[in-house]
């Protein structure tokens, strides 16, 4: 009789286990998926200078999703459907040379550009002040 008690228990044991194990399997997530976000989080932050990078935690903490002037570079041409896009996404064009432009736009709207493959960088835009003579 202890020897069958013994091994009931041992049964038991190994069964509310397995089904714990079951269980913890259902609930992660998938762990595969998150890499690949967090690759492409990393590659579009390396789009943004160090400057841009705080201005954004800054607005997402205040969750102030107000205006950012910023500068960008893109990898090919600026054409019509690029542009379309790029308003679309919410952002004001203000000048453009070649491939660099300048522009404004509210934080969501400078995520949405550094996931753009047609842009190559962006970077916050400088406050320019006038210089005083000594």
């Amino acid at each position: 009789m202890n020897t069958i008690a013994k091994y009931l228990i041992f049964l038991l044991t190994v069964c509310i286990t397995l089904i714990a194990c079951d269980r913890q399997t259902q609930d992660e997530p998938n762990l595969e998926i998150e890499k690949t976000e967090e690759l492409e989080m990393t590659e579009n932050r390396q789009k943004m200078d160090a400057p841009l990078r705080t201005e954004l935690r800054k607005r997402d903490a205040a969750e102030d999703n107000g205006m950012i002037s910023f500068m960008l570079e893109l990898n090919q041409d600026p054409t019509d459907d690029l542009r379309k896009k790029m308003t679309d996404a919410g952002v004001e064009i203000r000048s453009e040379h070649n491939r660099i432009l300048t522009a404004r736009g509210g934080a969501d709207a400078v995520r949405k550009l550094s996931m753009m493959d047609e842009v190559r960088r962006i970077e916050m835009a400088q406050r320019v002040s006038p210089r005083e003579e000594d």
